[in-house]
């Protein structure tokens, strides 16, 4: 892995250049970090997430001419955050190593600090737990539950994920400790909301074995993300004529696709119809009349996650959940 800077590319004078190669020094990617002005980078290594940390200058960031850049980025070299430190004369940054508590120290130039022209300037920092993507829910006419899956990286180890939130009829903020799964990615539910438009607040909160602290978004609990939930929508319940002449039944959660089974003990007018978690319609696998006998109905999406159906029959009324994972 080279870091270094290039005029030839990128966005300004001159832009940090990151080159990653197999071991034969035959290109694999290269990409390019940068704003208006000059940038430099001058130290790369490979951090224990098998992402890159950056160190370099910055005439296009910062407080002054130059600033000390750090650049994290993951292991395609994308760019996961950056920081600058410096003041308004020139401060470089030389060196960068990840240090044993997951934070990293950088070693460099100052002439903003210190007591000559150019100073040795040493900087320690940790970095809190990265929250990479958080699902964002827009207004719905679904009730609940609500899921929400959040992507949560750190340089030593994540402690815990929390999701909170408030719906209206909720006196204070309630939480739910957030499920882990793979590659880096949480999951949780905010349950069914009971009141017609009832506005639904959340946030993430991360936390890692070093007590560092993250959320999402920003300065949580003032700021959360929110929606507005109907629930004249989709509801789980159901009623039953004559259900002993009739069967209906769906297997879930089930990996990739769900299968309808009902059977019918005469010639009827069938209805069932599927929607996704905003409510909207996106099949209608029976719709007409249909002779007595027993029935397999699959239904395979394109996305894994949850939905809904109603079912409209003489002998059966009923709304219900599946997931497909």
């Amino acid at each position: 892995i080279i870091a270094g800077n290039t005029y030839s590319f990128g966005a300004g004078g001159n832009d940090v250049w990151l080159i990653k190669t197999d071991s034969l020094g035959d290109t694999l990617w290269t990409k390019t970090y940068g704003g208006d002005s000059a940038d430099c980078g001058y130290s790369v290594q490979q951090t224990t997430d098998a992402g890159y940390i950056i160190a370099g200058w910055t005439g296009s960031f910062g407080a002054g001419k130059a600033d000390v850049w750090l650049i994290k980025t993951n292991s395609s070299g994308d760019t996961l955050w950056t920081k600058t430190y410096g003041e308004t004369n020139d401060d470089i940054g030389e060196s960068v190593q990840q240090t044993s508590d997951g934070g990293y120290i950088v070693a460099g130039e100052t002439r903003s600090f210190g007591a000559g022209m150019d100073d040795v300037w040493l900087i320690k920092m940790v970095t809190p737990p990265f929250i990479d993507s958080t699902t964002v829910w827009s207004d719905t006419s679904y009730a609940g539950p609500f899921p929400v899956y959040t992507k949560v990286m750190d340089d030593y180890a994540v402690d815990s994920v929390i999701l909170y939130f408030k719906r209206t009829e909720d006196p204070a903020w309630f939480f739910t400790e957030m499920i882990a799964g793979t590659e880096n990615w949480y999951y949780g539910e905010i349950p069914y909301v009971f009141l017609p438009n009832d506005s639904v607040k959340y946030y993430i909160y991360a936390k890692d074995i070093l007590q560092r602290e993250s959320t999402d978004p920003s300065g949580a609990p003032a700021n959360y993300y929110s929606f507005v939930a109907n629930t004249v929508g989709i509801e789980e319940c159901f009623t039953n004529i004559d259900i002993d002449k009739f069967s209906f039944s769906v297997n879930s959660p089930a990996k990739g696709k769900v299968t309808f089974k009902f059977s019918l003990p005469e010639k009827s007018r069938i209805s069932l119809k599927i929607y996704d978690i905003a409510g909207r319609v996106i099949s209608v696998p029976l719709h007409g009349e249909y002779f007595s006998g027993s029935y397999k109905i699959p239904f395979k999406p394109e996305r894994k996650g949850i939905y809904f159906y109603k079912l409209e029959s003489p002998y059966q009324r009923k709304t219900g959940k599946v997931v497909i994972f």
